[in-house]
C-alpha cells in the first residue's frame, strides 16, 4: 500500500492475499484432482482462481468450481469453446479466444498476407489443438476475391493427428508416422508450409525429430503462442536455419510493463537473486495481470463470495496492465488482441 503501484485495491482496509498452488500439468484429470485436493481448504473453497494454463485443463476446473460459483481467470487458455457464458459463466480469460476474433483469425490472414494458399496441418491429440484446427480449416477453406480482385482459394495438403502416450507426451512412433505420410515427393500436391499445432513441451520433441530425421529440410514451420517464441531445454538440435515463423501476443515495454520489471528487479536485488532484465516469458505479464484484475474485482465488492458480482465487476474493469492494456469483452475473452509475428 501507498507504493503508488495499484493503490486503490483494497485502499481503505486491511487485507491479507494468500494462495496456494496446485500443478494441473496441462491434464484434465490432473487438475480436477488439484483443485478438489489442493485448492479446497478445508472443505472450503478458494474465493478466487488464477488458472489453467491450458484450454483442457482449464476448462475442467472451470466445470467443476463455475458449480460452486468461484470466479476464474486463465492466463493463458484460448480454446473458443471457453467463450460460452452458459457453460463457463464464471470463467475470464487474459488472451481472445482461438477464432476469427483472436489467434485464428490473425493466422490465416498473416499466412495470406505472404501469398501461400496451401498448407499442411500437425497436430497433437489434445482438444486445443483440434479446436484450433477446426477453426483454422473453417477460415482457411473458402474460395473469395483478395484484395487485388482476385479468387484466393485455401487447400490443405495434408493433416494428421499425432498422439499421446500414458504420460501425456508425445508417442514417438506416432510423430514418424505423421512425417511420413506427409507427400513430399510430389509437389504438385505438398506444401513446405506446416502448421504445427500444439503446446511447447509437445512441439519441440516434434521438431527435433524432423530434424534428427532431416525431414523436408525447406520446411517453413509454422506454430502458434503456445510454442513460437519460446526456447526448449535442449537446443543442438535446432538447425542452424530453423526455418520457424509464428504468432505471439503482442508485447509493448510500457510504462507499466517497465515499472512491474523495476519493482521486480528491486525485490530480486534485496533477497539476493539472479536479477532479470527483461521478463522471462510473455506468460509472466498475464498471470500478473490475472492477478492484479481478480484483486481488484475482489476489493470492489461487499461479498467475496458472491461470484457473480465478482466477475460482473472484473469484465468491466480497464487498466493498464504489464501485458497492455487490459479490459475484457461480455464473455470474459481478452478485449482487441493484438500480435506478433516471429521468426
Amino acid at each position: 500500500k501507498g507504493n503508488g503501484w495499484h493503490d486503490e485495491i483494497f485502499a481503505n482496509e486491511y487485507v491479507s492475499l494468500e494462495g496456494d498452488v496446485a500443478n494441473s500439468g496441462c491434464d484434465e484429470r490432473k487438475a480436477l484432482d488439484a483443485y478438489w485436493s489442493d485448492l479446497r481448504k478445508n472443505n472450503t473453497p478458494p474465493h478466487a482462481i488464477i488458472g489453467c494454463r491450458c484450454s483442457g485443463a482449464t476448462s475442467m476446473v472451470a466445470r467443476v468450481a463455475g458449480l460452486e460459483r468461484i470466479p476464474q481467470v486463465s492466463p493463458t487458455a484460448t480454446s473458443s469453446k471457453l467463450s460460452d457464458t452458459e457453460e463457463y459463466p464464471y470463467l475470464s480469460r487474459m488472451v481472445a479466444p482461438d477464432d476469427g476474433r483472436g489467434q485464428v483469425g490473425a493466422m490465416v490472414s498473416m499466412l495470406r498476407s505472404f501469398g501461400w494458399n496451401r498448407v499442411s496441418i500437425l497436430t497433437t491429440d489434445t482438444a486445443y489443438a483440434k479446436d484450433f484446427a477446426n477453426e483454422f480449416r473453417r477460415l482457411w477453406l473458402v474460395s473469395e476475391e483478395n484484395a487485388d480482385g482476385e479468387n484466393w482459394e485455401g487447400e490443405v495438403a495434408y493433416t494428421n493427428t499425432i498422439l499421446l502416450n500414458t504420460e501425456h507426451m508425445i508417442d514417438e512412433e506416432s510423430v514418424h508416422q505423421a512425417l511420413a505420410g506427409v507427400p513430399t515427393d510430389d509437389p504438385t500436391i505438398n506444401s513446405r508450409v506446416i502448421l504445427l499445432l500444439a503446446h511447447s513441451h509437445h512441439a519441440y520433441p516434434i521438431l527435433e525429430a524432423a530434424a534428427k530425421t532431416s525431414f523436408q529440410p525447406d520446411t517453413i514451420w509454422v506454430g502458434i503462442d503456445a510454442w513460437i517464441g519460446q526456447n526448449p531445454i535442449a537446443t543442438d538440435w535446432i538447425p542452424p536455419v530453423p526455418g520457424y515463423l509464428g504468432l505471439a501476443p503482442y508485447t509493448n515495454e510500457n510504462n507499466d510493463y517497465l515499472d512491474f520489471l523495476t519493482r521486480l528487479q528491486h525485490y530480486q536485488y534485496t533477497l539476493g537473486m539472479e536479477i532479470w532484465e527483461t521478463l522471462p516469458d510473455r506468460r509472466v505479464g498475464l498471470v500478473v495481470d490475472a492477478v492484479v484484475s481478480l484483486a481488484k474485482a475482489l476489493s470492489l465488492v461487499e461479498n467475496r463470495r458472491d461470484g457473480d458480482a465478482i466477475t460482473s465487476v472484473l469484465r468491466n474493469l480497464t487498466f493498464g496492465g504489464v501485458s497492455g492494456e487490459v479490459s475484457f469483452t461480455p464473455e470474459g475473452d481478452r478485449h482487441k488482441p493484438l500480435y506478433s509475428v516471429l521468426n
